[in-house]
């Protein structure tokens, strides 16, 4: 029993040493931690936070040297905990919610495997706002922040997320207003 315990809590070491040592090739390990997994089919998806920045990474769910197969760094100096608040169509600062650039990731299978997500962004004239982003086979499918960058809902709401609703990604603002939509 107690070689059963010590292989579970290797094993389990082991895969957080092989995950942060292909994560980290060039970046500067800043006391990093896990703080969203996700178990897929084949693979693993990590939220993982270091320093100023998060990295989401998917990892192949293999207990024999699983390689990287996804990995997007978000950077964002000093974020703080966000919510969105529908009243003043802005992210406000908030004691409830854990500190996080990405929010709200969904995982689907139609076919093929979807991961859809919306994080944060600070780019000037613009205030803080969120857009989605969605991977499909581990490679960005839709990319948000070059979709809605300029649009005039975005601007006006600082909020545009996406939900999957009959074969179909639909984006709407923070008001509930839908400005996009892409049928897979």
């Amino acid at each position: 029993m107690k070689y059963f315990i010590f292989l579970i809590l290797f094993n389990c070491n082991l895969e957080k040493f092989f995950l942060f040592n292909n994560i980290f090739e060039n970046e500067i390990k800043l006391n990093p931690k896990i703080i969203q997994e996700v178990t897929m089919f084949h693979e693993k998806l990590f939220l993982i936070q270091n320093g100023t920045s998060e990295i989401l990474a998917i990892q192949e769910n293999s207990f024999l040297l699983p390689k990287i197969l996804f990995k997007k760094i978000f950077l964002l100096q000093e974020i703080g905990s966000y919510s969105y608040s529908k009243e003043k169509l802005k992210w406000i600062i908030s004691s409830n919610e854990k500190t996080s650039i990405v929010k709200n990731i969904n995982t689907i299978k139609n076919n093929d495997e979807y991961i859809f997500f919306e994080f944060l962004s600070n780019e000037p004239p613009l205030e803080l706002f969120s857009v989605p982003m969605i991977l499909k086979n581990n490679k960005i499918y839709f990319n948000g922040l070059d979709y809605f960058k300029e649009h005039p809902e975005l601007i006006k709401t600082n909020r545009i997320y996406s939900i999957y609703q009959n074969g179909k990604f639909l984006f709407y603002t923070g008001e509930e207003k839908l400005v996009h939509k892409i049928k897979l």
